[in-house]
């Protein structure tokens, strides 16, 4: 969870807005209820810095590790001007007024974000949610954590941006963890019969990712348990097309827009 320190009465009174940080499916970072524009961050790579930041343990990384990561070809002199002209341009987005207590703080060895007290970042909730199901045995006592992480997650992490190596691997394990989470909700919400809530839930799924192949049969559970027959048999008729080899990969992923919205009560 966000860490916020302790401020001084002064620091308190020149308090910034807190932040609210979007991951998982277009990535927008607002300062209260102002967007940071692509235009403030000024460059990809401050922004990739910011991102690189809010994804380290304490939100803090050393100059060393930042640099070798973004600019692995320069050395020496080169990769610490670069990191400077991009530090600036990452604390001008994020502090568009002069503040006693500075969201960014950097000294000779490590970078640090700062956040505003009732700051939130969606990957943190989405994370701690998934982690706190995954300690419950019990499925009414999951029940809760798995609903909060299928409703923090959004779509593919960073889904408006270019990835870099190590954004790719993150994507990957949210979409997993995610398609996991949604799965056991599913199955505990069958086993409680919500099937309202369970269509709902599937629908959701399926239009963030059609290849979620249990989330198709969980929907066509539903729907027969709720005696829609005729919207099961075209569930099941198109659960049969999407694990067909030759099913292409772009037709996969647009196969939740075929079905018809209709027929969902």
């Amino acid at each position: 969870m966000l860490q916020t320190s302790q401020r001084s009465p002064r620091a308190t009174a020149y308090r910034p807005a807190p932040l609210t940080i979007q991951t998982l499916g277009a990535f927008r970072c607002t300062i209260g209820v102002t967007p940071i524009t692509a235009a403030q961050w000024r460059s990809q790579r401050a922004c990739e810095l910011f991102l690189l930041l809010i994804n380290s343990d304490g939100y803090s990384l050393s100059r060393e590790y930042v640099s070798d990561l973004l600019w692995p070809n320069h050395l020496g002199d080169a990769a610490s001007n670069n990191l400077r002209v991009v530090l600036h341009r990452m604390r001008s987005a994020l502090e568009p007024s002069a503040y006693a207590t500075p969201i960014v703080q950097a000294d000779h060895y490590s970078i640090t974000l700062n956040f505003p007290a009732g700051s939130t970042i969606d990957s943190d909730e989405f994370r701690h949610a998934i982690s706190a199901a995954r300690r419950c045995t019990d499925a009414r006592t999951a029940l809760p954590h798995l609903r909060r992480a299928c409703d923090t997650y959004n779509g593919l992490y960073l889904a408006n941006l270019p990835l870099s190596e190590w954004a790719i691997t993150l994507r990957a394990q949210y979409a997993a963890d995610y398609a996991d989470a949604v799965v056991r909700l599913g199955t505990i919400l069958r086993t409680l019969n919500l099937h309202t809530e369970l269509i709902e839930r599937m629908w959701r799924a399926l239009d963030i990712d059609a290849g979620i192949t249990d989330a198709h049969q969980l929907l066509s559970d539903a729907y027969t348990a709720t005696g829609h027959h005729d919207s099961q048999a075209r569930v099941t008729a198109t659960m049969r097309a999407l694990v067909q080899p030759t099913l292409s990969a772009t037709a996969a992923s647009s196969s939740a827009r075929i079905y018809p919205r209709a027929l969902t009560s």
